[in-house]
């Protein structure tokens, strides 16, 4: 075996373990972003219920309702943010699967195009009849593209959103954990006077 032919070797199986590890991590970070998401739809709909439960539970209910009225509607705009992050997740990896198959069909349309040699006559109206298995694939390859492009903006679009959705719910979240301890904090009692 050759040098050149052990370096191939070895480029294709550095490759193959890049490739593995590049997988495992997409696989990881959609795992963690999957948990994510629902802790912080499952935190915000337990804060909910924690908080009606606290107010049930105390001498004038109707008084620490409304004092807890911020925080609940802090906790569904969490869990409505959380659950429309999933929803954009599954659009998102929907339009990037749309991406990259006609990417590649764009690639295979395009490659199997160049492999027809285009013709040029003097006669303009022969070379076109010639040419035109050639153009009909270069015109489908073309489309591929378009679609890809549109497809791929899409996807960014979605991520874009995604990110803000979790850092609404996130922020939801926080906003009512926090504002029965501001309340209580600077004097506010949870029983009514």
């Amino acid at each position: 075996m050759t040098y050149s032919m052990m370096g191939i070797k070895m480029g294709k199986n550095r490759q193959s373990n890049i490739h593995g590890v590049v997988s495992d991590l997409r696989l990881e970070s959609y795992f963690y972003f999957r948990q994510w998401v629902l802790w912080l739809g499952l935190g915000s709909a337990g804060g909910a219920v924690a908080f009606i439960s606290l107010a049930a539970a105390l001498p004038d209910p109707d008084y620490a309702f409304r004092i807890f009225l911020f925080s609940l509607w802090s906790f569904l705009i969490g869990v409505l943010s959380a659950g429309i992050c999933m929803l954009l997740a599954s659009l998102r990896a929907k339009h990037a699967e749309s991406h990259f198959a006609t990417a590649y069909n764009r690639n295979e349309l395009s490659d199997a195009a160049k492999s027809i040699p285009e013709l040029i006559s003097s006669p303009r109206s022969i070379a076109d009849e010639y040419n035109k298995p050639r153009d009909h694939l270069l015109a489908g390859a073309e489309k591929a593209d378009r679609i890809a492009e549109r497809a791929w903006k899409w996807r960014t679009v979605f991520n874009r959103v995604i990110i803000f959705c979790q850092i609404v719910s996130g922020l939801s979240f926080v906003l009512g954990v926090a504002w029965p301890l501001v309340f209580v904090s600077y004097g506010g009692s949870l029983v009514s006077s």
